[in-house]
């Protein structure tokens, strides 16, 4: 299908089961709750070799969070319940608890309990509290800079990743202008994160390696300009000389369909792109499809 001159191609991204914990992180101002967010997002792009896949999901006006601090909801996704624990704690404490008068607080409704908090609590050595306070069960652990607040247990849910969509333009400039206006769409969906660094991916991958053996992935060589004449199933237009991929994880299918269908039609708008079109496997890996084309269905070109 055309979005006005930008060709959408008829295929489909791969979803994958993961999961996936929602934690409210606050702090004293904005600046030290940016501090806690950049360090318990770090190293959690793709789970081709990173612990988790992580990112904010949305901010939290002080009227809002639990404890009348400025906040936010970070997203952690892993393979299983059993990684996403030990990542809860080691981000939980060595990430928040470490921050200047960060908070840390569950954020999902439902999901498996892990008892996170209370783990973490054991760094008081004995100091350490339970009380009742903001509605929750929370611990108090003495700080050099006064009491870090951490709730008792932390929710794990079943969820989403695997979203994605390909922003193939004529030249760099088109191509991040429509990456970021995409992803800005995408970051206004509720319960999403786009994990890679400020959402934009530039590093396609495919499963394994044509070449060297143990490799667990290699470049999508099918959509990299720079070799493109060198490829024998490029799938790139001849004009096209940059190429970007949003990656999006999500609490479910549906918000991943959402957040991909706006995030397409911001990058379509953006003059200079050529084609867009979503990264797959042949269907052989993920649990569930979602195709560019039931996204778009009823948009107006």
């Amino acid at each position: 299908m055309l979005l006005g001159k930008v060709l959408v191609k008829d295929t489909f991204a791969e979803i994958f089961k993961m999961s996936y914990a929602r934690v409210i992180v606050t702090a004293d101002d904005t600046e030290l709750l940016e501090y806690a967010l950049h360090s318990v997002t770090g190293f959690a792009t793709s789970i081709i070799l990173c612990p988790c896949e992580a990112g904010v999901e949305s901010y939290i006006d002080s009227s809002q969070s639990p404890d009348g601090r400025p906040g936010a909801a970070v997203m952690i996704f892993a393979r299983n319940k059993d990684i996403l624990k030990k990542e809860l704690d080691k981000r939980l404490s060595q990430c928040i608890l470490t921050t200047p008068t960060a908070s840390v607080f569950n954020g999902l409704d439902s999901g498996d309990p892990v008892n996170t908090g209370r783990f973490i609590s054991y760094f008081g050595d004995g100091w350490q509290r339970k009380d009742k306070k903001f509605g929750r069960d929370i611990w108090i652990i003495p700080m050099m800079d006064g009491e870090f607040i951490i709730e008792d247990s932390f929710k794990i849910g079943e969820g989403a990743a695997g979203g994605n969509f390909i922003i193939i333009a004529e030249d760099k400039n088109s191509g991040l202008n429509a990456a970021k206006n995409a992803v800005k769409e995408v970051n206004r969906t509720p319960l999403v994160i786009t994990p890679f660094p400020g959402g934009i991916c530039r590093s396609g991958s495919k499963p394994g390696s044509l070449k060297y053996k143990g490799m667990p992935a290699s470049i999508n060589h099918r959509l990299y300009p720079t070799i493109r004449n060198h490829v024998a199933d490029t799938e790139l237009p001849e004009n096209a000389s940059i190429v970007y991929e949003i990656v999006i994880n999500g609490a479910s299918v549906k918000a991943i369909s959402e957040a991909m269908r706006r995030g397409i039609l911001a990058a379509a708008r953006v003059e200079g792109v050529l084609e867009i079109t979503a990264a797959n496997y042949e269907g052989k890996l993920g649990e569930e499809k979602i195709y560019l084309k039931d996204i778009l269905r009823g948009v107006n070109p």
